[in-house]
């Protein structure tokens, strides 16, 4: 835990040694017993999802870094994006949703 001015949060972070990627979330701490799930994706993408009530709420964290890029990985990185992206609102076997009870910020776009 991370302790802030008035509260704590917990940091789910992915990057690499190089220094050259990474991306986090901060999450406060009276959300953090409402974690069913955190996806490391890449040192570029990394994806939290909470359950509120009976609703999933799914955050993506994404570090589109461009300059210096070729344009194989800029598409690597959008393919893996969209995939992942593509996959929020799915049945989770785990918890048994369907996607009727997930809401995403995808929906709201």
């Amino acid at each position: 835990m991370i302790k802030g001015k008035r509260t704590r949060y917990k940091l789910f972070w992915m990057g690499n040694d190089k220094g050259t990627g990474g991306v986090s979330i901060f999450l406060a701490e009276k959300w953090v017993d409402k974690m069913i799930d955190v996806n490391r994706v890449s040192n570029r993408i990394i994806l939290l999802k909470l359950m509120v009530g009976e609703t999933i709420f799914t955050t993506i964290s994404v570090y589109a870094q461009q300059c210096g890029l070729s344009y194989e990985v800029k598409d690597e990185f959008y393919d893996r994006l969209i995939a992942v992206a593509g996959k929020v609102g799915e049945k989770d076997s785990d918890e048994g949703l369907t996607s009727e009870t997930s809401v995403s910020i995808l929906s709201f776009l």
